[in-house]
Protein backbone atom coordinates (compact mmCIF):
# COMPACT_ATOMS: atom_id res chain seq x y z
CA UNK A 1 0.00 0.00 0.00
CA UNK A 2 3.34 2.58 0.57
CA UNK A 3 4.34 2.22 -3.01
CA UNK A 4 0.54 3.33 -4.27
CA UNK A 5 0.37 6.54 -1.26
CA UNK A 6 3.92 7.21 -2.66
CA UNK A 7 2.82 6.98 -6.03
CA UNK A 8 -0.07 9.58 -5.47
CA UNK A 9 1.99 11.51 -3.34
CA UNK A 10 4.49 12.29 -6.23
CA UNK A 11 1.83 12.71 -8.52
CA UNK A 12 -0.01 15.36 -7.28
CA UNK A 13 3.06 17.67 -6.40
CA UNK A 14 4.01 16.89 -10.10
CA UNK A 15 0.50 17.98 -11.01
CA UNK A 16 0.69 20.81 -9.08
CA UNK A 17 4.31 21.81 -10.52
CA UNK A 18 2.96 21.55 -14.22
CA UNK A 19 -0.17 23.08 -14.01
CA UNK A 20 1.32 25.84 -13.03
CA UNK A 21 4.05 25.62 -15.92
CA UNK A 22 1.05 24.91 -18.44
CA UNK A 23 -0.58 28.28 -16.79
CA UNK A 24 2.94 30.21 -17.11
CA UNK A 25 2.96 29.12 -20.69
CA UNK A 26 -0.22 31.08 -21.96
CA UNK A 27 -2.68 27.53 -21.14
CA UNK A 28 -5.84 27.69 -19.07
CA UNK A 29 -6.84 25.77 -16.30
CA UNK A 30 -9.91 23.42 -17.31
CA UNK A 31 -11.67 22.75 -14.14
CA UNK A 32 -13.98 25.94 -13.48
CA UNK A 33 -13.53 25.42 -9.91
CA UNK A 34 -10.01 25.48 -9.97
CA UNK A 35 -9.83 28.37 -12.55
CA UNK A 36 -12.79 30.30 -10.34
CA UNK A 37 -10.18 30.08 -7.35
CA UNK A 38 -7.33 31.06 -10.00
CA UNK A 39 -9.24 34.44 -9.88
CA UNK A 40 -8.26 34.84 -6.23
CA UNK A 41 -4.55 34.35 -7.05
CA UNK A 42 -2.50 31.15 -6.61
CA UNK A 43 -1.76 31.61 -2.73
CA UNK A 44 -5.58 30.37 -2.95
CA UNK A 45 -5.28 28.10 -5.97
CA UNK A 46 -2.72 26.12 -4.06
CA UNK A 47 -3.94 26.10 -0.67
CA UNK A 48 -7.46 24.50 -2.39
CA UNK A 49 -5.75 22.32 -4.34
CA UNK A 50 -3.14 21.05 -1.52
CA UNK A 51 -6.19 20.92 1.39
CA UNK A 52 -8.46 18.80 -0.99
CA UNK A 53 -5.89 16.16 -1.87
CA UNK A 54 -4.97 16.11 2.02
CA UNK A 55 -8.11 15.42 2.84
CA UNK A 56 -8.54 12.88 0.47
CA UNK A 57 -5.66 10.78 1.41
CA UNK A 58 -6.69 11.40 5.16
CA UNK A 59 -10.21 9.89 4.72
CA UNK A 60 -8.00 7.33 2.78
CA UNK A 61 -5.99 6.45 5.20
CA UNK A 62 -8.45 6.31 8.27
CA UNK A 63 -10.18 3.69 6.23
CA UNK A 64 -6.92 1.87 5.18
CA UNK A 65 -8.63 -1.39 6.20
CA UNK A 66 -12.37 -1.40 4.56
CA UNK A 67 -12.41 -2.93 1.42
CA UNK A 68 -11.73 -1.76 -1.48
CA UNK A 69 -9.72 0.84 -0.29
CA UNK A 70 -6.56 -0.73 -1.78
CA UNK A 71 -7.97 -0.58 -4.85
CA UNK A 72 -8.83 3.07 -5.28
CA UNK A 73 -5.64 3.67 -3.74
CA UNK A 74 -4.19 1.89 -6.86
CA UNK A 75 -6.75 3.63 -9.09
CA UNK A 76 -5.90 6.68 -7.92
CA UNK A 77 -1.96 6.17 -8.25
CA UNK A 78 -3.05 5.60 -11.90
CA UNK A 79 -5.24 8.23 -12.13
CA UNK A 80 -2.35 10.43 -11.04
CA UNK A 81 0.58 8.67 -13.53
CA UNK A 82 -2.32 9.72 -16.35
CA UNK A 83 -2.73 12.91 -15.50
CA UNK A 84 1.05 13.48 -15.73
CA UNK A 85 1.14 12.35 -18.75
CA UNK A 86 -1.26 14.56 -19.93
CA UNK A 87 0.60 17.41 -18.56
CA UNK A 88 3.69 16.16 -20.53
CA UNK A 89 2.15 15.91 -23.57
CA UNK A 90 0.62 19.32 -23.77
CA UNK A 91 3.95 20.74 -23.22
CA UNK A 92 5.11 18.94 -25.63
CA UNK A 93 2.82 19.90 -28.28
CA UNK A 94 3.04 23.52 -26.85
CA UNK A 95 6.93 23.88 -27.49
Amino acid sequence: MGFSWGLIVVGAAADLHLTFVHLDAGGEEWNPLMRALLRHGRGAFLAVKCTVTLLGALFLLLHARFRGVRATLWLLAALSIVLVGWHLLLAHYRS
